[in-house]
């Protein structure tokens, strides 16, 4: 093939990228504008207050108070942290 011809198909190619890289630097703007109105949304979802939530029955059925002759019975912070091999 002649040299030229050579010459001309590769500079062909680059032309076509240069174009492709173009166009996606163009559009870039437009993708970046998306996510940050997508962040916006999500950032005000989080910021809504939310209902508490309700105690399942499970939950409900399983709590029950602490009386405060069982508070005393508990052994103390200190206590239980003492190692049982001594």
């Amino acid at each position: 093939m002649n040299q030229d011809l050579q010459k001309l198909i590769e500079l062909e190619k680059v032309d076509r990228e240069a174009t492709r890289l173009t166009e996606e630097v163009a559009a870039l703007p437009k993708r970046v504008a998306a996510i940050e109105e997508k962040l916006a949304e999500h950032k005000a979802a989080w910021k809504k207050p939310r209902p508490a939530s309700k105690p399942t029955k499970q939950a409900a059925a399983n709590w029950k108070p602490i009386s405060k002759a069982s508070r005393k019975k508990s052994p103390s912070t200190a206590a239980s942290l003492q190692c049982k091999d001594q």
